[in-house]
Formats: C-alpha cells, structure tokens, sequence
C-alpha cells in the first residue's frame, strides 16, 4: 500500500455511481479507478496495486459477490480489502457478501462520511495484514535458512570433527609411535576440547530438527527398569571416576510406548547433569515408580543444588545459573531443554525440586498408554 496516495477501484455498472465517489474520494487524497464490471474489475486488480475495491451488489453477468469470491481466490487479491456497495439491506445479502469474502459492506444512498470511514478502517485493516504477511515471509525464508544451516552443519561441520577425533584416537593408541608425556598432555587436551565442540553441534542440531517438526518419535514398547539398567551401567565408570556412589532402583514393570533412543538420551542427560553438579564422594540416586498412569522417574543427588529463584530457568535454552560444576566440566547448556523438549513430544512433564547447597531432585513422568 502506498502511503502517499492509495489507490481505490470502484465497480458499479452505473457511470453515474462511480462519479458519485469520484469527488470525494480524490478530494480525501485517495486515487480512484473506476470499471464497469466485474470481469473488468478482476482485470485491474490483476494489473494495480489496488488498496481497496468498493464492489457493487447488483452487476449484469457476473454479479459483486461472484467478483468479490474470485478476487479473494486469487494470490493478488487476497490481502485487498473488499467493501460491497448494495441497495439490499437484508441480513441473508449481507452474509452472502460477507462469505464470498467482502470484508464490510455499505448501502445506497451512500452516506460519504460513513463510505470515508470503512474506507479508512479498510486501508488499516490492509496495512496490518501486508505487514502480517511480510514478517510471514521473512520467517519463511529464515525457516529456509536455518535448514540449509542444518544440512551443512550436519556434513560440513560434524564430518572435520569426526576425522580430528578419529586421527586424535590413533595417536592416544600410539598407533604411529610412542609419544611422550607432554604430547600426550596436549592430545589428550585438543581429545576433551574436540569433543566437547562435537557435542555442542550435535546438541544444537538436536535442538533445532525438534523445534523445526523434523525430529519424529519412533514409539515402540520399552521397558524403564531396562533403561535405568542400561544408563546405569554406561554412566557407571563417569560417576567412579569422581568417587561418586550411582545407585539404580527399579519400580516400573509395566511397558511404556515411547521412543527407546530418546528416553535413553534423556536419561543419559540428566544423570550425567546429577554426576557434574555433585562433589567428590557424593551420590546419585536414579529411581523409579508407577503412580497412577505414570511412569515417573526420579534422578537425586546430594550436590551443590540450584537457588530456588533460579529454577524456573532451569530448563531454558543456554540458562546461565550461579551453580557451577564441581570439578571444572564443561556443557553446552542446551541437555536440559533437549530433555524437556523430548519429554512434551512424548506427552510427559518434567519438573525440579532443589535448594542451595541440598542437592538436586529431577522428576520426569511418561503416561502409560491404554
């Protein structure tokens, strides 16, 4: 829409009618054309950036309504305001125009005043949603954008990592010859630093094929007692490695539909959050219950705990808290959202209860189906 001077089209069989808006509309800073029918009509808007069309009721051939529904069908049409001008005051009319897509209507004799005002309330009405539109479009190619970003950080960015791990691994084996403690020192340093990078791609990718609708759940029957089993036995030698006792009870013997893979993750994220926030010679404890529907799992540990003021952000994307990991770990800051984020896709909830300085419970509840 131009701000300067919009353009109205006004449709009317009638010369006489057109001349009649003519005037006053010109005079009100508006530029008008005026056609005689509605093929016409859909002419000039196929060629016009028109702002808004004042459509006759009553046309010879095809009639306002019938001109006013294939305005609205078409790509151009659909943002422009359509006011049907009518001598049919009944409400049946009304609602014919208004389902045909006319946005207002007015009667004959048209009283201008009141034809200015829907006029002006219709340019409103058009500038709100052009600019609707645009944004929608922006974020249209920004939703391109940031798929292509995954495609590329998917190959581009993971595959170099992946060959530096790779390499790194055969010269820790000494697969070339022997090194010495200092070139071990730092290979083992560019190990935990290139690691951490792959991980913090691999979360991100996570993050966004989730929060795009591109990550599907592949639900089939699970057991959480074997997950808990499973997790147990993989975070085992990271717990020892801190001199902390990791502990599994099961109590869900009842299977669950959900996706193994990313009930595994979650776990995975959440014991091994428990295992970096709790000092040496502390404990983690993992267990589970049925209550109700529900499976819900607990993951407690006796570490430094979060202040209560800070758990609301507990689960948001890169949340910076004022609990620091206990012996100088590093994380991408985005597991406990992926967690969250993975927990609603199945339908569940998660929730956190802690206290400065008395450790950290994190629950979890998956609904049984059926």
């Amino acid at each position: 829409m131009r701000e300067d001077k919009p353009l109205i089209l006004v449709v009317d069989d009638e010369e006489s009618n057109i001349i009649v808006f003519k005037r006053p509309l010109a005079k009100a800073g508006y530029e008008v054309i005026g056609v005689s029918s509605g093929a016409t009509a859909l002419e000039a808007v196929a060629q016009n950036d028109i702002d808004v069309v004042l459509m006759d009721w009553m046309m010879p051939g095809m009639s306002g309504v019938e001109a006013t529904a294939m305005i609205k069908a078409a790509p151009r049409g659909q943002l422009i305001p359509v006011i049907m001008v009518t001598a049919k005051a009944d409400q049946s009319d009304v609602k014919a125009g208004l389902d045909a897509g006319a946005d207002d209507y007015i009667t004959k004799p048209v009283e201008m005043e009141e034809a200015l005002a829907r006029i002006r309330s219709a340019l409103r009405q058009r500038k709100l949603e052009k600019g609707l539109h645009e944004a929608n479009e922006q974020l249209r190619r920004l939703m391109a954008l940031k798929d292509d970003f995954l495609n590329i950080a998917s190959h581009d960015i993971r595959s170099p990592l992946a060959s530096i791990l790779g390499f790194a691994d055969e010269l820790q084996h000494e697969h070339p010859g022997p090194l010495n403690a200092a070139q071990k020192r730092y290979l083992d340093i560019i190990v935990r630093a290139g690691k951490r990078q792959l991980k913090l791609v691999n979360d991100l990718l996570d993050l966004a094929r989730i929060e795009t609708g591109k990550d599907e759940l592949h639900k089939i029957p699970v057991m959480m007692d074997t997950l808990l089993a499973e997790t147990h036995e993989s975070m085992l030698y990271t717990a020892k490695e801190k001199e902390i006792t990791l502990t599994n009870a099961k109590g869900c013997s009842r299977p669950l539909m959900a996706d193994e893979g990313k009930i595994l993750r979650v776990l995975s994220n959440l014991v091994s959050n428990a295992i970096k926030f709790t000092p040496k010679g502390g404990t983690v404890a993992v267990s589970c219950k049925t209550v109700g529907g529900e499976c819900v799992v607990t993951v407690a540990d006796s570490g430094v705990g979060i202040p209560a003021e800070e758990i609301p952000k507990l689960f948001g994307k890169f949340s910076k808290l004022s609990s620091r990991p206990t012996a100088g770990e590093h994380g991408s800051g985005l597991g406990l959202s992926i967690t969250k984020q993975i927990i609603d896709m199945h339908g569940g909830r998660i929730w956190a209860e802690s206290g400065e300085g008395r450790g950290t419970s994190l629950h979890f509840a998956l609904p049984f189906e059926g």
